[in-house]
């Protein structure tokens, strides 16, 4: 690919992707605090998510977890964040794949049983209150 596509690969960006087989989580993060997060549960014979969902189970994530999202965020200034998790049974890793700045939160926060408006409205009102800074 890379000898047959050099002069190609000076013009444009490419993104190279690897197929991670394993356990779905989207977590919603504010001032990099996780809010909400929840293992998906769908149609493992379709690879995204996204397109049938049987169920969300709300969790926590362990603190070590928690605290690579939190870097993750900062380091990217995403005071808000929808972010996509894979845990990878073969490696045992869990890997941040999708950083959303504008992730859609009405159906996930019924799915989660968290109320993420009002999270984000007392998150929104606390940077008012502080004077300003995302993050805390």
């Amino acid at each position: 690919f890379f000898a047959r596509n050099k002069e190609r690969l000076r013009a444009r960006p490419y993104l190279f992707q690897q197929y991670v087989k394993g356990r779905s989580y989207r977590a919603y993060l504010l001032g990099g605090r996780v809010v909400a997060m929840g293992e998906i549960h769908h149609d493992k014979t379709i690879v995204d998510w996204r397109e049938r969902i049987d169920e969300v189970t709300a969790i926590d994530p362990c603190a070590e977890l928690a605290e690579e999202m939190n870097r993750a965020v900062r380091l990217l200034d995403l005071p808000y964040c929808g972010l996509d998790l894979e845990y990878d049974e073969v490696t045992g890793r869990t890997y941040l794949l999708d950083f959303n700045p504008g992730a859609y939160f009405v159906a996930a926060g019924r799915m989660l049983g968290v109320e993420l408006a009002s999270e984000i409205a007392g998150y929104a009102v606390g940077v008012v209150g502080r004077g300003g800074g995302f993050f805390e």
